[in-house]
């Protein structure tokens, strides 16, 4: 399956990166590991998530909000 998103998506994992580096040093990296490790297992089984709005799957971070 190919994983698709909206190019507004790039920019709010963008501005949270460099929020949660404003925070603590290195966090916006370990914020990011996190997005692609969650993008990875929506890539390999999507009908593991619940389906939301508009057909679109919702998946949430362990560690981030």
């Amino acid at each position: 399956m190919k994983l698709t998103y909206h190019k507004a998506v790039q920019r709010e994992v963008d501005a949270a990166c460099e929020w949660y580096d404003e925070r603590k040093d290195r966090l916006g990296d370990e914020f990011f590991q996190e997005v692609e490790r969650m993008l990875g297992l929506i890539t390999l089984n999507p009908q593991a998530f619940p389906l939301a709005p508009f057909g679109r799957r919702k998946a949430h971070l362990k560690r981030f909000p």
